[in-house]
């Protein structure tokens, strides 16, 4: 579980950064990244990305259970091909992030039983409501860089009054 953990995550935070590469570049906070320093080729990034992301769902599905397999698959995908593109369209991308941000609590419990039922269901919410106040307290401090790299990931799309009160509630 642990492995294949780490293969997804490492497999989809890595074709996130290949994705944003050009916007990584902009930010202080990830101009040091390896592909948008040129220490890797985009063309290496999606591959080490995609074996590590692909391998890690394999073992999940082949190693523990074809349910954890599908679940570690929907959090790649949503996260990759969902949450990645949609941040600079929408401040909506946080709620679709929220999603494969709580699927690995959930994950855990079906990897050790085999089954879904209320206890992972509730693992999985608590996770997915922390992730708003965790995104928006980071799009908070980190607003203009965004801004300038073009990311939508505040509530009102501003560091203002309705967007603090949301984070808080």
């Amino acid at each position: 579980l642990i492995i294949g953990g780490v293969l997804l995550t490492g497999g989809s935070n890595g074709l996130n950064q290949v994705w944003e590469r050009e916007w990584d570049k902009l930010m202080l906070r990830t101009q040091h990244r390896p592909i948008p320093q040129s220490r890797m080729s985009r063309n290496e990034g999606i591959i080490i990305s995609t074996l590590a992301g692909l391998s890690g769902i394999a073992l999940l599905w082949i190693c523990i259970n074809p349910a954890s397999g599908i679940l570690g698959l929907a959090a790649f995908f949503l996260y990759v091909f969902v949450y990645t593109p949609l941040k600079r369209v929408t401040s909506l991308a946080v709620f679709v992030g929220a999603f494969p941000g709580a699927i690995p609590f959930m994950l855990g419990w079906v990897a050790a039983t085999n089954e879904f039922g209320i206890e992972p269901g509730v693992l999985f919410m608590i996770q997915f409501f922390w992730q708003f106040p965790h995104f928006w307290a980071i799009g908070w401090l980190m607003h203009d860089q965004y801004q300038v790299a073009g990311f939508k990931m505040l509530p009102s799309g501003a560091r203002d009054h309705s967007t603090a009160f949301q984070t808080v509630f």
